[in-house]
């Protein structure tokens, strides 16, 4: 959506000039003295100032002819399911929303792009709730961008990657709204059937009461389902700790994705706190985004996709 408002702000200095400008070469008369040639000719002008009357005219020519800045605004996604770490519940440890495809659109020059997702482990839950509140306060309709610029360029919240390949926005713009599920880790290994019972993945659905993995809906790249992986290496997945130790690699210092604290709220235990966002862009390729919305939190324990 193109945002307009601020048009009207901008045309009224202009219209005002304009006006000062056509009052004053109206108290003007030019009066001819001379011969010609036109060298020897000189206009007189009675009642006011040549140099003004040729500066407010350029005034006008400048002002007009300049461009407004457009702002365009873009819908936010909505939640369905928003986790909390504090529930230990393996069951409730998924996120789902929905994206907002069906309100925003392409227009002009401007180009909805889609939703994207953005993340930040922590081992300090007080540390991520500030976190939290400072993105909340800067979540304003008076400046849309606000808080997902924060969020990205001060706090380093990163896009995730995939298993296999890469999507841009991670959810792209079909121009219908659709339900997001996502589960980050493996948990609760059956050994009756050799398979998790909560399995990681990403799911793209219109079933709004999805709540475990569905292989009939997978994010796909190509023909390959994908699931979702860390910024910092696509084959490291968030079963931290788990049977492979190379690709399920626990958190460390330094790590972009990672705020390390000494101080850890609970020895072992990683907190994953996500964010959605609508986003799109200009001819320019400079990116707009929505208010972000809080898609949750849940807590990883080191180990727990171990199976043997």
């Amino acid at each position: 959506m193109i945002d307009r408002s601020g048009v009207f702000f901008m045309l009224a200095p202009l219209c005002s000039l304009a006006q000062a400008a056509g009052a004053v070469a109206r108290r003007c008369r030019f009066a001819w003295t001379g011969r010609w040639p036109a060298h020897n000719a000189l206009f007189h002008v009675q009642g006011c100032s040549l140099r003004v009357l040729a500066l407010c005219c350029a005034a006008v020519v400048t002002l007009c002819s300049c461009g407004l800045d457009t702002i365009y605004t873009l819908s936010p996604p909505t939640e369905v399911h928003t986790p909390t770490y504090i529930a230990d519940d393996d069951n409730q440890k998924y996120f789902v929303f929905q994206t907002n495809e069906t309100s925003n659109s392409s227009e002009g020059d401007f180009t909805f792009d889609g939703t994207e997702l953005y993340y930040k482990i922590y081992d300090n839950t007080s540390v991520m709730a500030n976190a939290d509140a400072a993105i909340s306060s800067r979540n304003s309709s008076t400046d849309y961008s606000a808080a997902a610029s924060y969020m990205i360029d001060t706090l380093g919240y990163q896009r995730f990657k995939l298993s296999s390949g890469s999507i841009i926005p991670l959810i792209k713009n079909t121009g219908t709204s659709r339900y997001v599920y996502i589960r980050l880790s493996d948990v609760t290994y059956n050994s009756s059937s050799s398979e998790y019972i909560y399995k990681k993945g990403i799911c793209i659905t219109g079933n709004p009461s999805i709540h475990e993995y569905d292989s009939s809906t997978s994010l796909m790249y190509g023909e390959t389902p994908v699931f979702l992986t860390r910024s910092i290496d696509s084959s490291y997945t968030f079963n931290f700790d788990g049977q492979d130790r190379e690709k399920d690699r626990v958190p460390e210092s330094g790590d972009s994705d990672v705020n390390y604290s000494s101080s850890k709220t609970e020895s072992g235990v990683w907190y994953v706190n996500l964010y959605a966002v609508s986003v799109g862009r200009d001819q320019y390729f400079t990116t707009s985004y929505s208010q972000v919305l809080h898609l949750g939190s849940v807590s990883i324990k080191e180990g727990e996709s171990k199976h043997n």
